[in-house]
């Protein structure tokens, strides 16, 4: 899961081949164009990869092996680094005279590498093996005892679930991962979790329980002091009030009034734009032609 940056940078000759391809020795994956990559994900293979050729410690070789399908933008290439640091991990983890810290760190990272297979066949529509690759790395998880990681997993797994359009087995493993967060957990983790619980309610047309997450998020965003958080909660609560309660069109109103407040201070444009849209379709509804008219013209 793509968390880590390294703050080392360092310079080195890079090796062509006759193909232009990249040296082997060094990157460690055949095939590696270069050309391919942007200027961040050069620099930033290149500066873990002189960390793992200066350490001879097999975990923190395998730690750097992880940061990096963490760190890179372009997936063609963090997929191979994965699949590398899987194949590296699954010689390592069962040597007889690992101590139980080195075994746990193994499979946290192993759990990581089959999230990110697990990623990565979603981006391309095999929902079944991300399935697949989500439930190995949730069952790695609970092995160690890794609640967040659990949470992680579950929320994958929901999400998949409802790319699938199967809204209940979504809701279900989110639900499960709302169970199980606890004070550790980071408030970005809970917002995620209570917003997708909102979403997957108004595809089951369960609008009264989706309104009630959304005042949810609402509030940890204002209890956390998260501004575009709560921006993004009253658009939410705004569209669904203006579509799903017509009687009560100008509580729908007025939360889209605070989300462009918000998104105007903000300078998020895009929301701003999505955000008078709603009050567009707000004011046709309630027959208030000109003031539809004016916020269309945002």
């Amino acid at each position: 899961m793509r968390l880590f940056v390294s703050s080392i940078f360092l310079c080195y000759t890079i090796i062509a081949s006759a193909q232009d391809f990249a040296d082997k020795d060094f990157y460690l994956i055949d095939s590696l164009e270069l050309a391919i990559l942007s200027d961040a994900d050069e620099a930033i293979l290149d500066s873990v990869l002189v960390e793992y050729h200066q350490t001879n410690d097999d975990l923190t070789k395998i730690k750097s092996l992880y940061q990096l399908t963490n760190l890179m933008i372009n997936e063609v290439v963090w997929v191979k680094y994965n699949r590398y640091c899987l194949e590296q991990i699954e010689v390592r983890m069962f040597a007889s005279n690992l101590s139980e810290s080195d075994k746990k760190e193994y499979l946290d990272a192993y759990s990581g590498c089959l999230n990110n297979e697990a990623f990565h066949a979603q981006n391309i529509g095999d929902y079944s093996r991300a399935l697949d690759y989500n439930f190995k790395s949730l069952k790695i998880k609970r092995e160690i005892d890794d609640n967040n990681g659990m949470i992680s997993s579950f929320l994958n797994i929901g999400s998949t679930y409802y790319h699938i359009k199967e809204y209940e087995k979504a809701k279900e493993y989110f639900y499960k991962a709302e169970e199980i967060a606890n004070d550790s957990t980071p408030a970005s983790a809970v917002s995620l979790i209570i917003n997708n619980i909102a979403v997957v309610h108004v595809n089951l047309l369960e609008f009264e329980l989706a309104a009630q997450y959304h005042l949810k998020s609402l509030n940890l965003s204002e209890a956390n002091n998260n501004v575009y958080g709560m921006g993004m909660s009253y658009n939410n609560l705004g569209g669904l009030y203006i579509e799903e309660f017509p009687d009560s069109i100008d509580v729908g109103i007025s939360y889209l009034q605070k989300a462009v407040d918000i998104f105007g201070r903000l300078g998020r444009n895009g929301w701003l734009s999505m955000t008078y849209d709603k009050l567009a379709r707000a004011f046709i509804n309630k027959g208030a032609y000109s003031e539809a008219e004016i916020n269309a013209n945002f």
